[in-house]
């Protein structure tokens, strides 16, 4: 996490100094104005699925249209004179072919397009999966970067303690087991050199002393680490 956020921090800065110079060279190379953004934003407005969709929308209206201006020309020539049954028969039975025509033709664009609408669907589901995984990956990579961090961490300050003296070691193992960091202890302990954690153990002589020196003592067996050789904290000549 630590190496990564400021890569993306830098990646982000300079991605946003790119579209801000890009901006500023369409405004003032007379490349870009209020239309023309109005005209962008009107383009992408609609996905297009959604376009094809009113296309063909705007065509079976505008086919109603032209049936409707048949319908009112075919009333007024009737105004006009009397007409035979049988040419009106044909041209309402002609109208209603092309109409019925069309219909067809708009009911298979709707189908195509819902079609369309689908398979975008799934393919957007199936972009969504692969961000989940690549997410997951990121967090599990962000995971073992952190424990690999916290690992150093430890190395180093068992590295510290065994540098210094056994009795100031000692001191600062009592301030931790006073804060109830005693298993904290117990883990250091079993990371040191085992010559070295028997010499911070041996440090503990007064009676209280003993008595967190044994605790200690028995946690580390349990681990299967004896820094005193089976000898116990208080058997003398230590």
């Amino acid at each position: 996490m630590r190496t990564l956020w400021p890569v993306f921090k830098i990646f982000l800065v300079v991605h946003l100094f790119a579209a801000a110079a890009f901006l500023f060279w369409l405004r003032y190379s007379e490349r870009l104005d209020k239309q023309r953004l109005r005209g962008m934003y009107e383009m992408f407005r609609m996905s297009i699925p959604e376009e094809k969709a009113g296309i063909e929308l705007a065509k079976a209206e505008e086919a109603m249209k032209q049936q409707r201006a048949y319908e009112l020309a075919r009333l007024k020539s009737m105004e006009k004179g009397p007409k035979s049954i049988q040419a009106r028969l044909t041209a309402d039975r002609q109208t209603q072919q092309v109409a019925a025509a069309k219909l067809d033709r708009f009911r298979a664009d709707v189908a195509t397009l819902m079609v369309q609408i689908e398979e975008g669907k799934r393919i957007v589901k199936e972009k969504e999966g692969e961000v989940e995984v690549l997410k997951k990956e990121l967090q599990a990579q962000m995971q073992t970067q952190d424990e690999q961090q916290r690992d150093r961490d430890f190395q180093m300050t068992v590295k510290m303690y065994e540098q210094l003296k056994p009795k100031q070691a000692k001191e600062m193992f009592q301030e931790l087991m006073a804060s109830g960091e005693s298993d904290q202890v117990v883990e250091f302990l079993a990371a040191m050199n085992i010559r070295k954690a028997g010499a911070i153990l041996k440090q503990f002589k007064d009676p209280d002393e003993i008595v967190q020196a044994t605790a200690l003592l028995q946690m580390l067996r349990l681990r299967g680490v004896d820094p005193l050789g089976g000898q116990d904290i208080s058997q003398r000549g230590m």
